[in-house]
């Protein structure tokens, strides 16, 4: 077997400085929701991690070092930009820091403005990213009268995009692993189109077309699961990797594939392992169904925080869907889970989720 490889971008937090600020606002409600988002929860959340987060002034650049910069900005409203902000930022890219954008828009009886929802139909944020070389979380939480980003969301960007490690992945590289994986890929070749044009066509991901996750297999075959970094919208069975085996203990996963696993691969190994008669798991986003402020029932959330990518997410995903007698859970934090047979499940899943009006039906012209 190959050397082990820690599934994280870094292996420990002094590779990094990480550094907050909030743009200038005259807005006291803004300014009140930096200090709470930006400013105490924030910093006491990473000193959990042995984080400390630095006060940068507006307009100031890190001092240059061996550590890669990180900062966090925020909350600010896209649709009033301070006129110093994007040449700020374009300041810190140029200095090789990483940024992380976090957004905020005043909430109307707890519903989106129709100007944040013009910004996301015409993929605003994707476009600002694209232009400006940042990273923009999405404002998932309803935060004293904004819809912003959580401190759990911001904290989780600091720490599993940075130094966290999530598992280890130990390749299988022998002749007999490599021809097994082939034959499989082949066999799932019609659900494996399937799926990506459920993704394609109906944009199961928030900003990146790699984001979500796909687990899958023929029956009682091994397990084979979406690459790292792969891309949703065009998944070919050469995204697929072959789980030979997985310990939660040991946070420990063997593959053979030309990539290491997706980061969700513990959670949908874990949730499956529980759960009878599947044959295919997925976890993918939509705009549609994340965010307090649009999801009002409450019905099909955990009862805990999950912590993406780790093996206890997978039991308590399972546990829940066990719970509601059905094969799919909407966690708001995170996106939706569906577990089933084939890829014609996942279509029924969403519809006994209620979500036929947000999401669309899949058409999956699939069964095995």
């Amino acid at each position: 077997m190959a050397p082990i490889q820690d599934i994280t971008m870094a292996a420990t937090p002094d590779q990094f400085r990480y550094y907050y600020q909030q743009p200038p606002t005259a807005d006291e409600r803004m300014q009140r929701l930096g200090t709470t988002v930006l400013g105490n929860t924030l910093s006491d959340s990473c000193l959990r991690y042995g984080i400390e987060t630095e006060p940068l002034g507006w307009g100031e650049v890190p001092t240059e070092d061996e550590r890669q910069a990180h900062v966090v900005i925020g909350p600010y409203n896209p649709l009033q930009y301070d006129p110093t902000f994007r040449p700020y930022i374009a300041r810190l890219v140029e200095r090789g820091a990483r940024v992380s954008l976090a957004p905020a828009f005043p909430l109307t009886k707890d519903l989106d403005s129709k100007e944040y929802q013009a910004l996301v139909a015409t993929g605003h944020f994707e476009a600002e990213d694209a232009f400006n070389g940042t990273h923009t979380l999405r404002p998932e939480a309803s935060i004293e009268g904004f819809r912003t980003v959580a401190p759990e969301d911001i904290l989780e960007d600091l720490v599993d995009k940075t130094f966290r490690i999530k598992f280890s992945a130990e390749l299988v590289d022998d002749d007999v692993a490599w021809g097994m994986l082939s034959t499989l890929q082949v066999g799932v070749s019609t659900e494996v189109n399937t799926i990506s044009s459920h993704f394609r066509n109906k944009r199961l991901w928030d900003q990146d077309s790699t984001e979500g996750a796909v687990l899958l297999r023929d029956w009682h075959t091994p397990w084979l699961v979406s690459a790292l970094d792969s891309d949703k919208n065009d998944l070919g069975i050469d995204d697929f990797v072959l789980i030979h085996g997985f310990d939660p203990t040991n946070r420990t996963i063997q593959y053979t594939g030309i990539r290491p696993p997706s980061l969700h691969t513990p959670e949908l190994l874990a949730a499956t392992k529980k759960l009878p008669l599947v044959n295919i798991a997925m976890h993918f986003h939509h705009e549609a169904i994340r965010g307090v402020a649009q999801v009002q029932d409450q019905r099909w959330l955990g009862t805990s925080v999950l912590e993406t990518g780790t093996f206890d997410a997978g039991e308590t995903i399972a546990v829940q869907v066990e719970k509601r007698l059905q094969k799919g859970l909407i966690d708001p934090d995170h996106g939706i889970y569906c577990f089933g047979e084939n890829p014609n499940r996942i279509n029924d899943i969403l519809l006994k989720l209620d979500m036929r009006d947000k999401v669309g039906p899949v058409d999956a012209t699939t069964d095995h």
